[in-house]
């Protein structure tokens, strides 16, 4: 009996200090019958000011950024009670329950937040804090990858993560030190599913491969796929190879740098376990990369530019190099005769003298959301690279036209995709600090191409930002978790079980299949 009173106890002082780490200390709510008005709003960290919550997001915690003895909030909407929180921390840590109710109870609403400082003996009132609830929800799902930024040096502390959005609990899907310190690339669903996934990883081990989980089972495929796209049917993806080469420089704010040395697009037929391409999107006289489908599988959409080098050229960077603009092309495709059109492009990135990347289609269709920057193929490492909207539905002279959404910063915006209702998005963006990518949401509108303030992924901790010391990028909406995590997707890495594929043996030239396994065929 006195073990259990001697556990219990240990759980009590272990919740209060996991209380007390977060800052929070509850107070009795006050009466404040009289206060000063400040005539501006209060500073809080991460900015939740004038921005569209997802119904069913998680509690945005925050930081006043104001001194004072003691904080009061009031966080409230049209319906229902009052969030009152009262604390002599500037930490807010919102009750889940209660703004899970407030959020559900308010779509479509305004969602206000009043915040009172007490100096001393007298209260001061700020500005009302103004935002919105959203009537549609965000898929409940985010997949991202976190690790050091220099994980080119420190492989096994990258990771691929997934988040439940409606809550702050996060489980790791696969870690570079569940394979001797791997790295984990990539990860690409299927219209926001988990029916199928793909993921990739290099290993010094287990070497460069791919895991593809469908229907709930994880197989390893014996070659690597670098950036991936499935057809919406599920039947196959199409990937490119790349071969990356990776450079610093000595006096910029971002030092690294990296170029495609060469690049192909292919695709791999589940059912069949085969690679097959076309010249069509594998010239030698051109790179191609980024594939992405349409959501009715009847596009292909890459980035393409000419080849400025030699393949035979050694030298890093080669010349030229920071002349490269891609183009935003697409070809057509017939998945029933497994045949190819021709290669249409929409926008010429010389034209607009921009290189144009990692195109992204909205589930309905009509939006392709993609990088545009000054230069190169990796707009993580280009200060320069901001989020653009493509409309698809051409104009009466048959153009394409385009716009720089709102939401950009002076610094880097990448990684993006669309929730599957196409009313949200999310990104990687550096505008917190300038150095490491973090996660942001932003509310679209599919009808208009308007895309609004964005916020920071919430946590638990309002200030878990200002202390990892982590890169957060490839953020990824999905309806529902991944089916294989953890130790069950380790097993398969470290197994000697893989599906057998041939891949080209050299880059943009088409490859001859090597005997046994799958083919690697050229089609027209």
């Amino acid at each position: 009996m006195r073990k259990k009173y001697l556990l219990i106890l240990l759980l009590l002082i272990l919740a209060l200090v996991g209380v007390v780490a977060l800052g929070y200390r509850p107070q009795p709510t006050p009466k404040i019958d009289a206060f000063d008005t400040i005539s501006s709003q209060p500073q809080i960290s991460p900015d939740y000011a004038d921005v569209v919550f997802p119904p069913n997001i998680a509690p945005a915690n925050f930081i006043i950024k104001e001194q004072a003895d003691l904080y009061h909030v009031k966080i409230f909407s049209s319906i229902g009670p009052k969030i009152e929180i009262t604390a002599e921390d500037p930490a807010i840590i919102i009750p889940p329950e209660k703004w899970r109710r407030l959020l559900d109870e308010n779509k479509n609403s305004e969602l206000s937040i009043d915040i009172y400082t007490k100096n001393k003996d007298s209260w001061q009132k700020f500005n009302t804090i103004k935002n919105k609830i959203a009537n549609d929800p965000i898929d409940p799902y985010i997949v991202y990858r976190r690790m050091r930024p220099t994980h080119y040096r420190m492989r096994g502390k990258v990771g691929i993560y997934q988040r439940d959005l409606t809550s702050y609990n996060e489980v790791p899907v696969l870690e570079g030190t569940n394979h001797r310190n791997g790295c984990v690339n990539c990860h690409t669903f299927c219209n926001n599913e988990t029916k199928n996934v793909i993921i990739s990883y290099r290993s010094d081990h287990f070497g460069n491969k791919a895991l593809l989980i469908k229907d709930g089972k994880a197989q390893k495929i014996g070659t690597k796929f670098t950036y991936t796209s499935w057809h919406p049917s599920g039947r196959l993806l199409s990937f490119s190879v790349n071969e990356v080469r990776q450079f610093f420089y000595g006096t910029k704010n971002e030092v690294r740098d990296a170029f495609d040395r060469d690049s192909m697009l292919a695709y791999y037929l589940v059912d069949k376990k085969t690679v097959k391409t076309s010249p069509k999107i594998s010239s030698p006289d051109r790179q191609e990369t980024y594939p992405t489908w349409s959501p009715d599988g009847k596009y292909l959409y890459f980035s393409s530019a000419p080849m400025l080098w030699k393949n035979e050229e050694q030298m890093v960077p080669p010349d030229k190099f920071d002349e490269l603009k891609y183009d935003l092309t697409r070809i057509s495709y017939d998945i029933e005769t497994d045949t190819w059109g021709q290669v249409e492009t929409i926008i010429k990135g010389e034209d607009i003298n921009k290189t144009v990347l990692l195109p992204r289609i909205s589930p309905d269709g009509r939006w392709a959301l993609v990088c545009m920057a000054d230069y190169g193929c990796f707009p993580a490492f280009r200060p320069t690279s901001d989020l653009y909207v493509v409309d698809l539905i051409p104009d009466s002279n048959g153009q394409y036209k385009y716009k720089k959404l709102d939401i950009n910063s002076d610094v880097s915006e990448s990684y993006h995709s669309f929730s599957s209702n196409s009313k949200w998005i999310v990104f990687s963006s550096k505008r917190r600090d300038s150095i490491f990518t973090r996660p942001y949401i932003s509310s679209f509108e599919p009808d208009t191409g308007i895309a609004h303030k964005p916020f920071l992924l919430p946590q638990k901790d309002p200030e878990y930002f200002d202390r990892t010391l982590r890169t957060f990028s490839l953020p990824a909406l999905i309806k529902s978790p991944i089916a294989v995590t953890g130790e069950g997707l380790a097993k398969v890495v470290r197994s000697s079980k893989e599906i057998k594929v041939n891949m080209p043996v050299t880059m943009a030239t088409l490859g001859v299949p090597s005997a046994g396994g799958a083919e690697y065929i050229s089609q027209e």
